[in-house]
């Protein structure tokens, strides 16, 4: 009798450790194309255009919020240099780029195509605006079986990139295409 009560006494406290540490992981969001996890103490929000996902970290005390979004495009052969011209049309058109980087990298085990930006609003009515930098950071991952092209985008002030870009870790490693 007191060797059961035993087991099931460590029965009971094995599930309501595995229960608590499930509880404190942040949630899966499940897309028809993909998977993404949501950082800790970030939030869904509603994307805007092309955006299929888009989540926003803790806001700062200088009131910034660390932002990473996914759309996908139609892969038609694309190499990585349009990729390149189509984010800065489409994206950056209205900013003035200081720093561009690309290289090939790997996102969550999968090959992707990586465009670093530092950039700068221009054209703002309240000039201070203009010498603020920001940082963004593009992974185009090609999935094949779904003949579409996904853009990641990390976006934040090059000042917290550092804060930024740790709290979207968990983001960044568990973006799964689902076929």
């Amino acid at each position: 009798m007191r060797k059961s009560f035993v087991l099931l006494a460590m029965i009971v406290i094995s599930a309501s450790i595995e229960t608590r540490s499930q509880s404190a992981e942040s949630p899966i969001l499940l897309f028809q194309d993909f998977s993404i996890r949501l950082p800790r103490d970030w939030v869904t929000r509603r994307g805007s255009g092309p955006e299929i996902c888009s989540m926003e970290g803790v806001e700062r005390t200088d009131g910034a919020k660390p932002q990473l979004s996914v759309q996908a495009v139609d892969d038609r052969g694309q190499n990585n240099e349009q990729l390149t011209s189509f984010v800065l049309l489409t994206k950056y058109s209205g900013t003035t780029v200081v720093a561009k980087e690309e290289y090939v990298a790997t996102l969550a085990h999968l090959s992707a195509y990586r465009i670093e930006l530092k950039f700068r609003l221009k054209d703002q009515a309240d000039k201070r605006l203009e010498q603020v930098e920001f940082y963004a950071s593009w992974w185009a991952v090609r999935v094949p079986s779904q003949k579409k092209i996904f853009l990641i985008r990390f976006l934040d002030y090059v000042d917290d990139l550092a804060d930024g870009l740790k709290s979207a870790g968990a983001a960044f490693t568990s973006f799964k295409p689902t076929h």
